[in-house]
């Protein structure tokens, strides 16, 4: 029989047992998002806007629905007061409307305005480009191997829990 048929899969990867590969994988995730975090601070920066600002407006793009201050503090693990400061400049450079509620007065939801839209885009837009750009150097069967380890270990939000 010739030896290079096999039924198995070829393994690209040696086996690093659990309590080597553990430490590695958190060590490794801690600088991917630190590194990725200060590549946005970049990049919002380069557009004119502080790190919280970007976050901000990519939130509100996010959900593609007025934002109330809540989904903004919940969703990016700041306190409201931040958040009313950051919305605060965002106004002030017509970025966003803040609206109240039509029945309760005090929910405040903040909307892009197509000015703040057309910047969230281009942020949305260059930060992917940053993003896709790490991934160059992997062929398509290791981002098949990384998208599906990630599947495992991220819940599908569309799923109950």
């Amino acid at each position: 029989m010739d030896s290079a048929i096999t039924t198995e899969p070829p393994t690209k990867w040696p086996t690093v047992p659990r309590e080597t590969a553990l430490p590695l994988i958190q060590s490794l995730l801690q600088d991917l998002i630190r590194d990725s975090r200060h590549r946005f601070k970049t990049i919002a920066r380069d557009l004119g806007l502080t790190f919280y600002q970007a976050s901000v407006l990519l939130t509100i793009r996010r959900l593609q629905r007025p934002a109330s201050m809540s989904d903004l503090s919940d969703g990016l693990q700041l306190p409201a007061s931040t958040i009313t400061s950051v919305i605060d400049a965002l106004i002030k450079r017509d970025l966003v409307i803040r609206e109240r509620h039509s029945s309760d007065r005090r929910e405040v939801f903040a909307t892009l305005t197509p000015a703040g839209r057309t910047l969230a885009d281009r942020l949305a837009r260059r930060g992917f480009e940053v993003f896709a750009a790490r991934f160059d150097a992997m062929d398509d069967v290791d981002l098949a191997a990384l998208l599906a380890a990630l599947r495992h270990l991220v819940p599908d939000p569309s799923q109950p829990t």
